[in-house]
């Protein structure tokens, strides 16, 4: 059974970023996240709902 929660290390490793731009994006509140203590936690399915709507307010310019 694959989890559905990411630690930062595998936030930032699905999104292809760095581990102190993914804690940038918490602090900045920029992304949906949950802290469990000192821990940080994010929902798969959220983020990637999140990042849906980021392509639609941004669309690339794609392939020509």
């Amino acid at each position: 059974m694959e989890r559905s929660k990411l630690t930062i290390q595998e936030f930032s490793d699905y999104m292809g970023i760095s581990v102190d731009l993914a804690y940038k994006l918490c602090r900045e509140n920029e992304i949906p996240h949950v802290r469990i203590g000192r821990r940080i936690l994010l929902d798969k399915i959220t983020i990637d709902r999140w990042f849906s709507e980021k392509e639609k307010m941004h669309p690339g310019t794609g392939a020509s």
